[in-house]
């Protein structure tokens, strides 16, 4: 949220998610893992694509739907941009 592109890593062996913080500057990468914030985002299964869909500035996220038909879930990054890593999705 301090305008830096942080990163996801998905593993999808394990259906697990690893986030990294770039503590970097514009231009420069520093990236290290941030394990706290792996709650912060839904449950994800098989794929995952994060992408500006709504162009809000906020990725959202696209990832694969268990269920009783297979599809996919979107995720509309609804997180506060006045609070400090107070990342939120919600299912749309």
């Amino acid at each position: 949220m301090d305008g830096i592109l942080d990163l996801i890593v998905f593993d999808r062996q394990g259906d697990r998610i690893m986030p990294f913080l770039n503590n970097g500057s514009p231009g420069i990468i520093d990236y290290q893992i941030a394990p706290e914030l792996r709650y912060k985002f839904p449950e994800l299964f098989d794929w995952v694509i994060a992408v500006d869909y709504n162009m809000d500035g906020l990725k959202n996220i696209f990832t694969y739907s268990i269920g009783f038909t297979e599809h996919q879930s979107v995720y509309k990054n609804t997180s506060c941009l006045n609070w400090n890593l107070n990342l939120l999705f919600t299912l749309f």
